[in-house]
């Protein structure tokens, strides 16, 4: 299993995502595709804003509790817990880690929209 076909069994709901990238196995490789992937993933199913990444962070100790993510997960928490607040969709993503998805593949990412009750693939969307 890769990280983004996890991240798109749980979307469309609300998904915050917290990784360390001081250490080599708690955050994506340089160049990986782990949040962009989950995030085209969100895109197509129009729920971009229900997804927060943040692996921006300054203190590398392992299992420290980290500032940078008190904020977004505050907000998340009673956004998709009691269906109130907002401020999810932030993606603050460590520099030296970003993803490149043409690396990983040619293709668009499908628009999907509701067609009869059923979600199907209408275009493609520009990355």
């Amino acid at each position: 299993m890769d990280t983004h076909e996890i991240v798109g069994m749980v979307a469309p709901r609300g998904l915050f995502i917290m990784e360390d990238p001081h250490v080599g196995w708690l955050g994506a490789r340089p160049g990986s595709v782990a949040a962009l992937g989950g995030a085209e993933i969100y895109q197509a199913l129009g729920a971009g804003g229900h997804i927060t990444y943040c692996s921006d962070v300054r203190d590398g100790t392992h299992c420290a509790v980290r500032p940078e993510g008190k904020t977004p997960l505050q907000q998340n928490l009673p956004k998709f817990l009691f269906g109130s607040g907002g401020g999810s969709g932030v993606f603050r993503i460590a520099s030296g880690k970003a993803g490149d998805l043409a690396r990983w593949g040619d293709w668009q990412t499908p628009v999907l929209t509701r067609a009869g009750g059923t979600r199907s693939a209408t275009g493609t969307a520009a990355r």
